[in-house]
């Protein structure tokens, strides 16, 4: 066998992966307790056979903030917790294509139109709707951006408007682990968070999804999530790192600071990259503990522009942008 990291653990992993072999659920927890320099350093050389080097790059733009009707323990914009950030109501078309020609000048080629509420059975869906479609056609006609959406739950004739209108990919995330899906969220389930996945899926439109760290989860947690979302067949892989909100039931359990070490982020998107070798990981290094560098070198290959939130002068963080 070649030896690639000097870890027969990892190498092992590498050969098999690069083999075409899935790793079962007890390898990939195996490495959990391998060396993180292995595993990224193995993790990498797993990219670059099967994902090949380049790095993709997306902004956001939010069409709402706020108004969230479900009661995720680590969501800041739900209306059931008491805490303290910016909301806003639906944002004009308008705005959403500034913000996209912004990003794409920063250096974007893909745009994300995000909403936080519920979704498909929102009360309030049909007034973002149609800035969504205005913009989402704006945005193809007067920038050379792939345009993505999160809009939360999608009903199937919703899922073939987006695809439609020429939508790349729906972002859904699940979030965490099943297992500990249920004690962070009690207005829906996980088995919806899929369902939504693969409505977006049948309409013809491809799809990102992931998970969360930092908010009381085990390592085993984020393999397993990993797996699920391996089973469901994403094509991108968004591993975002949680900074905890005063007023959340989350921050109230481990804090307002991620409750992930640099080291776990690292070890996640390495074992990650074993489970998913083929397609694109995704993140935001503005909120993670870990630099873009760091990031690229143990195997990630798309990155987030900053949070791209507001709709001011900088719609895009620059500190990520730069």
């Amino acid at each position: 066998m070649s030896q690639w990291t000097g870890n027969e653990t990892v190498d092992e992993a590498v050969a098999r992966t690069l083999a075409g072999e899935a790793l079962t659920r007890e390898e990939c927890l195996a490495l959990l307790d391998e060396s993180v320099d292995a595993l990224t350093e193995g993790a990498a050389v797993v990219r670059d056979e099967l994902a090949g080097e380049g790095v993709t790059t997306r902004g956001l733009g939010y069409v709402t903030r706020g108004i969230c009707s479900q009661d995720c323990g680590f969501c800041a914009y739900s209306a059931r917790h008491d805490a303290d950030v910016e909301q806003h109501g639906v944002i004009e078309r308008e705005k959403l294509r500034d913000a996209a020609k912004r990003a794409e000048r920063k250096g974007a080629e893909r745009f994300n139109i995000v909403s936080t509420r519920r979704g498909a059975d929102s009360a309030l869906r049909t007034d973002e709707w149609q800035e969504v479609l205005g913009a989402i056609e704006t945005i193809r006609e007067e920038t050379d951006l792939e345009v993505d959406a999160c809009l939360g739950f999608l009903e199937p004739d919703e899922a073939e408007r987006l695809a439609g209108e020429g939508v790349k990919h729906y972002v859904h995330m699940v979030e965490t682990s099943p297992r500990y899906f249920e004690e962070i969220t009690s207005t829906h389930t996980f088995e919806e968070r899929r369902r939504t996945l693969e409505v977006a899926r049948e309409a013809g439109i491809d799809l990102i999804s992931g998970i969360i760290v930092g908010m009381g989860e085990t390592p085993v947690d984020r393999v397993d999530a990993a797996r699920e979302l391996r089973d469901i067949g994403i094509d991108v892989f968004s591993l975002n790192v949680l900074s905890p909100v005063a007023g959340t039931p989350v921050a109230e359990e481990v804090g307002t600071t991620p409750d992930i070490t640099r080291e776990g982020i690292l070890q996640t998107l390495a074992v990650v990259r074993f489970v998913h070798p083929e397609i694109r990981i995704d993140t935001n290094t503005a909120r993670a503990p870990i630099t873009r560098e760091e990031f690229l070198e143990a195997s990630g290959n798309s990155i987030q522009l900053g949070d791209m939130i507001h709709y001011g002068d900088y719609p895009v963080s620059e500190r990520e942008s730069a």
